[in-house]
């Protein structure tokens, strides 16, 4: 919880949806979805799996992005 009482909800979000997000705040982004998906598969990012999809924590995406050890792990 925050000081106003109200919980922190993580933002969970599919890779597409990710990619989608950090492109329209970076349109010149380095970063590709061949890029991103490598980053989860190979570990380098922390996600679960939900079907076939891949649910990753954009905080911690952000984290793993600027260099700084994930501040959270979702599992």
């Amino acid at each position: 919880m925050n000081e106003k009482g109200e919980t922190n909800m993580p933002r969970i979000r599919t890779l597409t949806e990710a990619y989608n997000y950090i492109k329209e705040m970076d349109p010149e982004t380095a970063i590709t979805p061949h890029a991103l998906r490598r980053m989860v598969v190979s570990g380098k990012v922390p996600s679960t799996k939900a079907g076939k999809k891949y649910l990753i924590d954009m905080d911690v995406l952000f984290d793993y992005l600027k260099g700084t050890k994930p501040s959270k792990l979702f599992c």
